[in-house]
């Protein structure tokens, strides 16, 4: 699992999963590189693991950038205590002139509800310092008293800031898509969501909705 993301004043950010052989624990790298002058060869500046909990593994990386010599990471999360995956994100500036990585924020979930599995993840710059993330919610049919039941899949959408959600619960999209166990792969699999414009537009397999 892998992604770069290119800065400006010659710079890129490289994010890629590993198993961390001492600990056993999937980890994830955030790795920056600059344009050597003398060489015109790109290199590498610095580099941060994302930290872990005890047992817990992080993967499927991707990164956006959010602003300058800003950007968002966000990955998967498996508790194998909980049993269940989450999706986090988090903020880091990258030093203009040394491509130095250091944090912006702390960690913080994505997913307000942590019943059943949350994967899938993809995010886009919606705005400075903030972007907009959906994931697939795989829920099971029991889930608190109050709360509607499915035993499907469901696409999430929420706009996040410097500080965390903004207006997470008026602004996410909750698609109930087919329970259809082909169906669902069939869309999971082809679902992302970009930037046009100015506006954020998600797609799976049967084309572009405007949302």
């Amino acid at each position: 699992d892998a992604e770069t993301i290119v800065l400006t004043n010659n710079k890129f950010v490289h994010a890629t999963s590993f198993r961390d052989i001492g600990g056993g624990q999937t980890q994830i790298s955030l790795m920056s590189m600059v344009l050597d002058p003398e060489t015109n060869i790109f290199v590498k500046a610095d580099e941060t693991i994302i930290s872990v909990r005890d047992q817990e593994d992080n993967s499927d990386p991707t990164l956006v950038k959010v602003g300058e010599n800003k950007i968002a990471v966000s990955w998967t999360s498996y508790n194998p205590d909980e049993n269940s995956h989450d999706v986090y994100a988090q903020f880091f500036t990258i030093d203009a002139s040394t491509g130095t990585i250091n944090e912006a924020s702390v960690e913080f979930r994505l997913n307000k509800f942590t019943s059943g599995n949350q994967t899938d993840l993809s995010i886009s710059s919606k705005a400075e310092n903030g972007f907009t993330a959906t994931w697939v919610s795989t829920n099971p049919p029991e889930l608190a008293t109050g709360t509607a039941a499915s035993d499907g899949s469901e696409i999430y959408m929420a706009d996040f800031g410097s500080f965390g959600p903004v207006n997470r619960a008026a602004e996410t999209l909750h698609l109930t898509i087919s329970e259809d166990e082909y169906n669902t792969l069939q869309i999971r699999s082809g679902f992302q969501v970009g930037s046009i414009n100015g506006k954020i537009m998600a797609f799976d397999a049967a084309g572009i909705t405007n949302v």
